[in-house]
């Protein structure tokens, strides 16, 4: 989906238009701050240093117990490169948010946590 000049995506899927609105707005990262991210240099479309940072997230994840690994994290990139190659985009950033999902009430981590990955490219900082 394209905002203004920037590209969103949850799960490396393009169609926002298909997510739950009330799973959305019920997400742990929004109510409470449940999340973790991770921001991107996009250079000559690629990423430099991408499985540093998808590394570190993963191991900052499981210290929320959000429970993800670096090929799930690798693959839900790759779908949204292919939305920036699309769009011909080749410099920029890119924000990846790991979110808890929706579930639960109150800061008691649910019994099973779904999480959500989103991405935001935006155009690199002048």
């Amino acid at each position: 989906m394209k905002t203004f000049d920037f590209f969103y995506s949850i799960d490396g899927y393009p169609e926002l238009c298909n997510a739950d609105p009330s799973a959305l707005l019920s997400d742990r990262g929004l109510s409470y701050g449940h999340g973790l991210f991770e921001t991107i240099n996009y250079n000559n479309s690629s990423f430099p240093l991408k499985h540093r940072h998808l590394s570190r997230m993963c191991k900052d994840a499981a210290e929320l117990s959000i429970n993800t690994n670096e090929k799930k994290l690798d693959g839900y990139l790759s779908k949204f490169h292919d939305i920036l190659v699309h769009h011909k985009l080749t410099e920029g950033v890119v924000k990846i948010i790991l979110s808890a999902g929706s579930g639960g009430r109150g800061y008691q981590n649910p019994e099973n946590i779904s999480p959500n990955v989103i991405f935001r490219y935006s155009p690199s900082p002048a």
